[in-house]
């Protein structure tokens, strides 16, 4: 299972809630994810290059930093679709 976390470097938050994401996912899964840098206002994470979670919400929820998922749920998401492959011989 590959993880990448994609988010806008220069987003004032992003950096903390991609660094924040990463930890809880290899404290919960025990997989590093990748950090990616991505497009302005970006905040998404895909596992095995399929997205699955992304940041959300009209243009005026966005300008005022809402709009994120919440990263505990993302893990739990993660760990069900991580048991899932494994029961289905994925990756």
């Amino acid at each position: 299972m590959i993880i990448e976390i994609i988010s806008c470097p220069t987003r004032r938050g992003n950096q903390a809630k991609s660094a924040r994401l990463a930890t809880l996912i290899k404290n919960g899964l025990g997989i590093t994810p990748s950090i990616i840098h991505g497009k302005s206002r970006q905040f998404e994470v895909r596992v095995d290059g399929q997205k699955v979670v992304e940041r959300r919400g009209i243009w005026l929820t966005r300008l005022f930093g809402a709009g994120y998922p919440d990263l505990d749920r993302v893990v739990e998401l993660l760990k069900h679709r991580s048991s899932t492959q494994k029961k289905t011989g994925g990756r």
